[in-house]
């Protein structure tokens, strides 16, 4: 009898542990969307809002809905909701560096596709294709994992245009991490890439580069949230809003830069261009395993 109540306490004990939020997360059939809820939920989740991503030197225009699902946030892995499928399908590929350039206003090392690589570099979730548009640097990670911040941050701004014309904005975000071995294609870019009072925006020619090597090579993992753009309010204006609402693909896995790639960075760009966490109130955290 009493290792019979004590085996109820242990059960007992174990389904309120920090757990709780794992619905169905050991599903024998990951792919079915019918074969977990919180899956469905995630892609109903998604905004029916446009993002209005318009930017202006410390000014916001989120929607009113949405005004105080600020980015970036700390994600407490035990408190989110696991999902079985329903991800993102990424498509990119190789890109020409012929926009390379400092953003003066937002603090950030800035790459910019042309309108014809942004049409073949995209991110398929839910029924809309998020086409790319730039990506940039921040000189330390803005989310967190359960409060541990890691050495950079990359984010890759996607959008979409409905059919009345509104835009629709898909964050995909990379957190990164040293090692001892570096990267290539991230020394190549910082050390090729402009100086804070240097405006040239094609230093690099006709020189391409091939996405992929920016990124983890499993993508599969990842948080997403509704939030917001981290910029251009950050730093000590992070209590103004940024634009919203914006879907927030956090990758799980990590790239890894050396040592000898982030001084690259931080010897050149030395303004601080992160903002501050961001209270989650309300929101679900998703995480796909």
């Amino acid at each position: 009898m009493k290792k019979s109540l004590m085996g109820i306490i242990l059960s007992i004990a174990f389904l309120v542990s920090c757990q709780k939020n794992d619905v169905n997360n050991s599903l024998s059939n990951q792919n079915a969307l019918s074969d977990n809820p919180n899956s469905l939920e995630f892609l109903r989740s998604l905004p029916s809002y446009p993002s209005f991503l318009y930017p202006a030197p410390f000014a916001g225009t989120p929607i009113r809905e949405y005004l105080n699902d600020q980015s970036p946030i700390n994600i407490v892995t035990c408190n989110t909701v696991k999902i079985g499928s329903g991800g993102p399908s990424v498509h990119y590929g190789t890109i020409t560096l012929s926009d390379v350039y400092y953003d003066v206003i937002e603090k950030v090392l800035k790459i910019k596709l042309t309108p014809l690589e942004s049409t073949q570099n995209y991110i398929s979730l839910g029924n809309r294709n998020y086409y790319l548009e730039e990506f940039h640097f921040h000189y330390k990670s803005e989310h967190s994992i359960n409060n541990k911040f890691d050495s950079m941050e990359l984010h890759f701004v996607n959008k979409t245009n409905d059919a009345a014309g509104l835009q629709y904005g898909l964050a995909y975000g990379v957190m990164i991490s040293l090692n001892s071995i570096g990267n290539d294609s991230y020394q190549r870019l910082f050390f090729g890439a402009p100086a804070i009072d240097n405006q040239s925006h094609n230093l690099f020619g006709n020189e391409t580069l091939d996405l992929a090597t920016l990124l983890p090579s499993d993508q599969s993992k990842y948080y997403s949230y509704l939030g917001s753009l981290t910029t251009p309010n950050y730093a000590e204006h992070s209590d103004i809003p940024n634009a919203g609402p914006i879907t927030w693909i956090l990758l799980k896995n990590k790239q890894k830069i050396s040592r000898t790639n982030l001084d690259t960075y931080r010897n050149k760009y030395t303004e601080n261009n992160v903002r501050t966490i961001r209270p989650l109130l309300c929101r679900r955290v998703y995480e796909k395993n």
